[in-house]
């Protein structure tokens, strides 16, 4: 085993699509909220206990030299020139058109966009997969110690998430919902139409009956 390798939580995982070189702390958080108010002893206490989502939190690191390749060049022992083309095979960008962008840089930008652009991804942690995680805070150590990698924080919560119930014939049943609706609306109105009609016939026949008889 290297001593890179012993300095960390050993790690071949990414975190939202940034491969990280090493995983210095994990946290996990799960919390409830219950009632001030007193409960009844007959009454069942866990409708009372609202569990919160899950909380995740991340202190990792992404290095301009990846791990693996720095346990790589140990082995390649003292040779100097052999060290010298290992590095420049693998880790420089002489195009010189291009200006290079370390690992740490890109990592910056990309934890960047996953809080700027709200996105919800999956986090495979140490104890398990942990679903629908939103990223609340990230914080970023920059110091005389951190020159050649990315030292950051990041505190993530579980975004709940619910299937859409949809009813079949349901847009159906609201046409024909609003469509009754309408038909007992005016229903009254017919019936009061009606109402007339016959009380003018009535006053009619008993005009002509008082006519006949005076």
């Amino acid at each position: 085993m290297s001593f890179f390798s012993r300095m960390f939580i050993g790690t071949d995982r990414e975190f939202g699509g940034i491969e990280m070189d090493a995983i210095l702390v994990e946290q996990y958080q799960m919390s409830s909220v219950t009632t001030d108010h007193p409960v009844d002893r007959q009454a069942d206490v866990t409708d009372h206990i609202i569990r919160q989502p899950k909380g995740y939190a991340i202190q990792g690191i992404v290095t301009d030299t990846p791990m693996g390749l720095l346990a790589a060049l140990e082995q390649l022992g003292n040779t100097a020139s052999a060290a010298i083309n290992f590095v420049r095979e693998n880790l420089l960008d002489e195009s010189p058109s291009v200006a290079p962008v370390s690992r740490s840089n890109a990592a910056f930008q990309a934890l960047t966009a996953l809080w700027e652009d709200g996105i919800v991804f999956d986090v495979q942690t140490g104890m398990g997969l942990y679903p629908d995680m939103a990223i609340l805070d990230i914080q970023v150590l920059v110091d005389q110690t951190t020159a050649g990698h990315l030292n950051f924080t990041a505190r993530l919560k579980h975004m709940r998430r619910v299937p859409v119930m949809l009813v079949s014939g349901q847009e159906e049943a609201n046409d024909q919902l609003a469509e009754g609706d309408m038909q007992e609306g005016a229903e009254p109105v017919k019936k009061e139409g009606l109402k007339q009609k016959v009380t003018k016939l009535v006053d009619s026949v008993e005009n002509s009956v008082r006519d006949f008889f005076s």
